[in-house]
């Protein structure tokens, strides 16, 4: 709406055609994002960093104190 009101303004009288954005899809192939590439380099990194923090996590939590919650 600001944008239609700042060209009317500008004495802009023709419709300005917006690119279709429908989807989530369609808005990253417009700005040209590459999905599939995008993917395997996601897949890559789930399957080659997340068990090396996940290895991190478990040895340094294995030194944690953990109290009881138990109130009886």
């Amino acid at each position: 709406m600001q944008l239609q009101r700042i060209l009317i303004s500008l004495g802009v009288k023709d419709g300005i055609p917006y690119p279709d954005i429908d989807t989530k899809a369609k808005a990253q192939k417009l700005i040209g994002l590459d999905m599939p590439a995008l993917e395997k380099d996601k897949q890559e990194f789930l399957k080659n960093e997340i068990p090396k923090w996940a290895a991190k996590a478990k040895e340094r939590e294995k030194n944690y104190k953990v109290k009881s919650l138990n109130t009886d």
